[in-house]
């Protein structure tokens, strides 16, 4: 029984920490947080095989995006538009397996979208740079 509860706690407590990421600085003793990208939309991978989703996530620190993703998934189109509706970053990319894909960002101070769309669906999130 106590050895239960000991792995009832333990996962318990990886699983807490396990959606909060940090990014790189310059000064690698403070790290700062990333910042979650909302990304909001229908995906529909369904699977009889699969367990996990292929819906990536996405997350804003400093000049940079990263894309997570829990499983391959090809032809992921990434598009950044401005908040006068101007594109101003255009990419199709693909995944393996667990991974991240970093995009640097020189953008300018403002709102700005992120879209991705693949055929599972697409997904958007608004995020301010």
């Amino acid at each position: 029984m106590k050895l239960k509860l000991f792995f009832l706690i333990l996962f318990v407590g990886f699983s807490s920490f396990s959606s909060f990421s940090y990014a790189e600085t310059d000064d690698d003793d403070f790290p700062i947080p990333a910042e979650e990208i909302e990304i909001e939309g229908e995906w529909n991978d369904s699977s009889p095989r699969s367990l996990f989703s292929s819906r990536p996530t996405a997350f804003l620190h400093g000049n940079t995006i990263d894309l997570v993703f829990s499983k391959t998934i090809t032809h992921l189109q990434v598009k950044i538009i401005d908040s006068k509706g101007s594109l101003v970053f255009e990419e199709v990319i693909s995944s393996q397996g667990k991974s991240t894909y970093s995009i640097p960002c020189s953008l300018q101070k403002g709102a700005y979208s992120l879209i991705l769309t693949h055929r599972c669906g697409v997904l958007m999130g608004d995020f301010i740079f």
